[in-house]
């Protein structure tokens, strides 16, 4: 199959929310444009949902949080090609065929056969929900592309990245921990799915986490160091941001300390 080795990082996917996007003297895109809802895994790509007949099935797509009204974009350029009233159905192909799809909604802006583009408002978050859930499939007959012909892949990463590229354009939002050693290092996953290592230094109480869903070579580069100076009692300078897309791995703050630059310093 042509998608056989492509991955959702591969596609031209921008943030189909941005819940900042009010917000005077910003980008369109903010910092902090999504929230993963993450509680008891429920809104994790890949989980396990009991169907009406009483069979499993596996959740298809990412749930982020946002309140009812939030507008809700069209994540790439492409067509309409169904859905309903509360739902969209868009067909993409950027020299790759794929399609978006988008459930729970009010105030659909689109209808079938419409050309819209990147970035457009398409709805609003509606219903009597609290989250949009949105898909990324590709299809196995171009011809006739649908969601009952499509494979579904994970999103996650490829949203996650968003907050990740803002972070780098933004010196503002760094934080810092310098001259500390690592007192703690583990592994931890959320909802069975979701893989982070948390670090603890000395002289702070805060949780400091490492996405293990970026693979990245700059991030498994860091993991690597953090493990270098814990294992060799190091003193490090690390640099942390915030992140809403991963909020609820704490319950007790509303955005989680992402680690970002980790340096080794010299004894």
């Amino acid at each position: 199959m042509y998608f056989e080795h492509i991955t959702a990082e591969d596609l031209p996917i921008v943030p189909p929310m941005d819940l900042n996007s009010n917000l005077p003297d910003i980008d369109k895109i903010s910092p902090f444009p999504m929230q993963l809802k993450t509680r008891r895994g429920v809104g994790l790509f890949g989980t396990r949902r009991e169907a009406d007949s009483g069979l499993i099935r596996m959740h298809e797509a990412v749930d982020l949080l946002a309140p009812v009204g939030t507008p809700v974009f069209a994540a790439s350029t492409g067509t309409v090609i169904g859905g309903s009233s509360t739902s969209c159905l868009i067909s993409h192909d950027h020299g790759i065929k794929y399609l978006t799809f988008y459930q729970h909604m009010q105030n659909k802006l689109v209808n079938n056969n419409d050309n819209v583009t990147a970035g457009q408002q398409i709805a609003e978050v509606g219903g009597t929900q609290d989250h949009l859930h949105f898909e990324i499939r590709f299809p196995f007959d171009n011809a006739r592309p649908s969601l009952g012909n499509s494979l579904p892949v994970d999103p996650t990463n490829v949203l996650y990245q968003w907050e990740v590229r803002t972070f780098q354009n933004d010196d503002d939002a760094r934080q810092v921990i310098d001259d500390v050693s690592i007192t703690n290092i583990q592994e931890i996953w959320r909802g069975r799915l979701l893989r982070f290592f948390l670090v603890n230094v000395s002289s702070t109480g805060r949780d400091l986490f490492l996405p293990l869903i970026d693979s990245s070579p700059a991030n498994l580069s860091m993991l690597e160091t953090l493990k270098l100076a814990f294992f060799n009692s190091k003193r490090v300078r690390i640099v942390w941001r915030e992140s809403l897309f991963f909020s609820t791995i704490q319950v007790t703050q509303d955005k989680v300390s992402i680690i970002a630059e980790v340096k080794v310093l010299l004894n």
